[in-house]
């Protein structure tokens, strides 16, 4: 995610390394975020991916992501950051969803 225009069709890779400081890597995902601002001026999701968990070593965590665009304009991004247990049926039930 360098700033420069994606094309449609095109594939796209970005990876992020998070550093755990004692929270265990299962216990977390990231997700890409995008959406794109209505006339009325609210905010509209276009889409959501979550990212794959590559490795976890010394104490950081390494995620990747390929996105294929398939829709032109411009739009905001942004990265979430998720907590993951098997007891939270959705990631926003538990007040520690972070952007990064």
């Amino acid at each position: 995610m360098n700033g420069q225009p994606y094309k449609i069709g095109n594939k796209y890779e970005a990876s992020v390394i998070i550093r755990l400081k004692g929270v265990p890597a299962s216990a977390i995902g990231l997700e890409l975020v995008v959406t794109d601002t209505s006339k009325s001026g609210r905010m509209k999701l276009i889409h959501s991916q979550e990212f794959k968990m590559e490795k976890f070593e010394e104490g950081k965590v390494y995620f990747k992501i390929k996105i294929i665009p398939t829709l032109t304009g411009s739009f905001n991004y942004g990265f979430r950051i998720f907590p993951k247990h098997k007891d939270l049926p959705h990631k926003q039930d538990f007040n520690l969803v972070s952007w990064i």
